[in-house]
């Protein structure tokens, strides 16, 4: 067989099979065929199933063939991730081409005409949306036109059935902070809140009158995951956003840490039934309170903080004083090395210790955090 010194593009079968049936006996042909369809039903979806479209210079051309390609590829598409301006975006979004994206998720850096059109596009199928954005924490993105399609966004996320995961910010909303999140609640499980903060400041008055007005937020049903990062949400907001999710599971507040345990202590809050992972990692907590939140969340596993009581002080204040005690202490550290799991020795005094090895009877947390 002669060895042809062009390169073949793998993609462009027909002229794969041409070269072939030019060397190739008629039962290694038929072998050739069966590979080119294999390519077609299973490596082509494998290869095209993310998309990910990066900054392009500012000098690039785009060639036809990597439009045409990727669009007649469109289909196998489920995951699309795009971190930068791209010129494919308008090929995707406004194309007549028949075969639409069937996406699942979406994950972009910034919002854009394009991606609100490819976002409702898929409304039927999407499961997953991220928009997370360094440009926007710097300034350097028109904050103003990002607000404007963050409402744009809730108003297709309301369109979509099946969302379950939802990440934004930097975002500003224009919109009521009920309104927004009312149209997102029936379907999510997770909720992630990064540097969020509402246009209306009269959001932020904690007066009995705010207070009811955000009561009529709709309820989370299957919400389990709930992050908030550094938000700017009015307080009485960002507790009613965990009074509305009965079934929360796992919650992390990097900000206002203190809002919430005085909410929790003062019952005008209660903590979720099903609360197992608790990360309050970037607020200092006394350790009397610590140990209150610990008997009011018995199915708590998880936990990670950062406070000054949790010291190696704290351990040797009391050795020694309970030998009942002291036994159940050390069969709290074997239950935990038979789990495998992470002990640490700098336990915070009696109470929140007490607590840790037996809360209310159940296991004590399989993992505990602490930065001092």
């Amino acid at each position: 067989m002669t060895t042809n010194t062009e390169r073949i593009n793998a993609c462009m079968l027909p002229n794969v099979i041409r070269l072939s049936a030019l060397h190739l006996s008629r039962p290694n042909l038929l072998t050739s065929l069966r590979v080119c369809s294999l390519w077609h039903k299973v490596l082509e979806p494998l290869l095209w199933q993310t998309l990910t479209l990066q900054n392009q210079p500012c000098n690039h051309i785009p060639r036809q063939p990597t439009p045409t390609l990727c669009l007649r590829n469109r289909h196998h598409i489920r995951h699309l991730v795009q971190t930068g301006t791209n010129s494919l975006l308008k090929f995707l979004a406004f194309s007549t081409t028949p075969r639409p994206l069937r996406l699942t998720s979406i994950r972009v850096s910034l919002l854009s005409p394009e991606i609100l059109m490819i976002t409702q596009q898929n409304a039927d199928t999407l499961t997953s949306f991220s928009c997370r954005s360094n440009r926007l924490r710097r300034g350097e993105a028109d904050q103003e036109a990002q607000a404007l399609w963050h409402r744009q966004l809730f108003m297709i996320l309301e369109m979509v059935p099946h969302l379950t995961d939802l990440a934004i910010g930097p975002a500003v909303l224009i919109d009521p902070p009920t309104t927004v999140f009312s149209k997102v609640a029936r379907s999510l499980k997770r909720l992630e809140l990064d540097r969020v903060k509402v246009a209306d400041r009269s959001w932020y008055d904690e007066s009995t009158q705010s207070a009811q007005a955000l009561s009529t937020l709709d309820p989370f049903p299957n919400l389990e995951t709930l992050v908030m990062v550094w938000n700017d949400l009015p307080p009485l907001c960002q507790l009613e956003l965990i009074r509305k999710a009965p079934k929360l599971k796992t919650l992390t507040w990097k900000r206002g840490t203190q809002l919430l345990v005085q909410a929790w202590l003062s019952s005008a809050l209660p903590p979720p039934a099903s609360l197992t992972t608790l990360d309050v990692a970037h607020s200092h907590i006394e350790d009397g309170d610590m140990a209150q939140i610990l008997t009011m969340v018995p199915s708590l596993t998880s936990l990670n903080v950062k406070s000054s009581p949790f010291g190696p002080q704290s351990c040797d204040q009391h050795n020694g004083h309970d030998p009942a005690e002291q036994h159940a202490f050390a069969a709290a550290i074997q239950r935990k090395q038979n789990r495998g799991g992470r002990y640490c020795q700098t336990l915070p005094p009696h109470p929140v210790r007490r607590n840790l090895i037996v809360p209310c009877g159940s296991e004590p947390p399989t993992t505990v955090s602490v930065f001092g």
